[in-house]
């Protein structure tokens, strides 16, 4: 099962070092997704890094920054997805980008023609979103089963429960506060891999 980290959406101390560290440790996929962050933030990120390693690096915000640091991989939250056309996302495609989304209702998988895969969720209850609640149900397994596209699943996954995760017929897990809540998020990616 791979296992992608989305980035704290607040400012971690010594983040770009933790991340080097996350892709030593066998990390393909690291989603860039701060919020509030300035553009210039987010340039000095991208910087620290070196073309490998900026290839494991999904854009969730500054798309355009992707000339600049040949980035090839866009994520669309909801929201921007509904508002890209198909005609744009295909034109993406053909350039070469891996285009990932979020969804929230297994009904959506169906329009997702253009994107490699998705994240799916919340599966458990959020740990670094108060409020954000599992929505999981019986309906969700046969939607997994027979998607064309991976689905990560997302929200709630830590220690305790992401064995499930794999029963659940899921290609991944995204997470976000396992990694960054805990004490050291090089180990609790370690024993989240293990």
């Amino acid at each position: 099962m791979e296992l992608v980290v989305i980035s704290n959406p607040v400012e971690v101390y010594d983040e770009v070092n933790l991340v080097k560290q996350l892709f030593n440790n066998g990390l393909t996929k690291f989603h860039y997704r701060k919020p509030t962050a300035t553009l210039e933030q987010c340039k000095d990120f991208l910087n620290a890094f070196d073309k490998a390693d900026l290839a494991k690096i999904a854009l969730h915000q500054f798309h355009h920054l992707v000339k600049d640091f040949d980035i090839k991989h866009l994520h669309f939250k909801e929201r921007d997805r509904h508002y890209s056309s198909s005609l744009e996302l295909a034109h993406l495609k053909l350039e070469g980008f891996t285009l990932s989304t979020s969804i929230h209702d297994v009904k959506d998988i169906q329009t997702l023609d253009h994107f490699d895969y998705a994240f799916l969720g919340p599966v458990f209850n959020s740990i670094s979103k108060v409020g954000y609640e599992s929505t999981l149900n019986e309906t969700w397994q046969m939607a997994i089963k027979n998607s064309d596209i991976p689905l990560y699943a997302i929200g709630g996954i830590n220690k305790a429960n992401i064995k499930q995760i794999n029963a659940l017929r899921f290609n991944g897990a995204a997470v976000l506060g396992a990694i960054w809540q805990g004490v050291n998020p090089v180990e609790e990616f370690k024993l989240l891999k293990s």
